[in-house]
């Protein structure tokens, strides 16, 4: 089975790199338009793999709240039919599956975050894009 990132991981090892020098306007002035464009490009990849995993973990959410709502049915089934032991084991069961739920809702706002950060950043190197990079003195 592979590791999954979480919906506010960077999607790859570039991803400090892109924000470092897509957030700073003075590392930015020293880019070719080449660079930018580069940089646009990875900065829009990385748009597109976050969307993607937020997409993922909001499923993978709704599953796990619906097996919470199962295991909490089962709970009460179990305690109506006089089984405490099966009851106790589906609420712990319910109490996991609902915190495993909450991290991905947690994660997904990080991610949220995540997004609109590199959303400015596109914005600012597509308006950039077409702009000539300015001539600095050695």
């Amino acid at each position: 089975m592979t590791a999954e990132r979480r919906p506010d991981e960077p999607p790859d090892a570039e991803f400090a790199d892109v924000l470092r020098h897509a957030g700073d306007p003075a590392a930015l002035a020293r880019c070719s338009a080449a660079e930018r464009q580069d940089l646009l490009a990875r900065v829009t990849r990385a748009i597109s793999e976050i969307e993607a995993g937020q997409e993922r973990a909001a499923v993978r959410e709704r599953r796990l709240r619906q097996s919470a709502e199962r295991l909490q049915e089962q709970s009460w089934q179990a305690v109506a039919e006089g089984r405490a032991d099966h009851a106790r084991q589906a609420a712990s069961w319910q109490d996991t599956v609902r915190s495993h739920a909450a991290e991905l809702s947690a994660g997904q706002a990080a991610g949220q975050a995540s997004l609109e950060q590199l959303r400015a950043i596109a914005r600012q190197l597509a308006g950039d894009a077409d702009a000539p990079a300015p001539i600095t003195a050695a």
